[in-house]
């Protein structure tokens, strides 16, 4: 994500006049920005690869509320 912030940065300051500016490459390093965004928030909300270590965290602390 930092990486496609620099890029955008760098296409601003440097490549703006050049032919790059055809593709669009704001759009597509903001989309790729976007994107890794969502992806380490599901990661980071456990949506995909959950611990285990985790979850039995849970399950012990739950098993000693009900006991």
């Amino acid at each position: 994500m930092i990486l496609a912030m620099l890029c955008i940065i760098t296409y601003t300051t440097f490549f703006k006049t050049t032919f790059i500016w055809k593709i669009h490459p704001v759009l597509i390093f903001e989309s790729i920005a976007l994107i890794a965004f969502g992806i380490s928030w599901l990661i980071k909300g456990h949506t995909f690869y959950k611990d285990k270590k985790i979850e039995e965290e849970v399950n012990t602390k739950f098993n000693r509320i009900v006991i």
